[in-house]
């Protein structure tokens, strides 16, 4: 849970993250651009992105593929 703060995330070895808004609002800033969140919004960090923080006061949640999902 993020009150009223700001978290920054770095993707090291993951093709993507889901993020979804579980509560509250905020923003999400990527490649210098800031969108708004609120609850109930879904989206996916893609391999565009290597870095995006998030302000508010929210709760998120994120995903990534493990290691093992990713073999062929």
């Amino acid at each position: 849970m993020l009150k009223n703060g700001t978290a920054t995330f770095k993707r090291v070895q993951s093709p993507y993250a889901l993020v979804s808004v579980l509560d509250g609002q905020g923003s999400i800033t990527v490649g210098g651009k800031v969108y708004p969140l609120k609850k109930g919004q879904h989206f996916i960090i893609t391999t565009l992105a290597d870095q995006w923080t998030i302000k508010g006061d929210m709760m998120i949640i994120a995903s990534e593929p493990g290691s093992d999902s990713l073999k062929a």
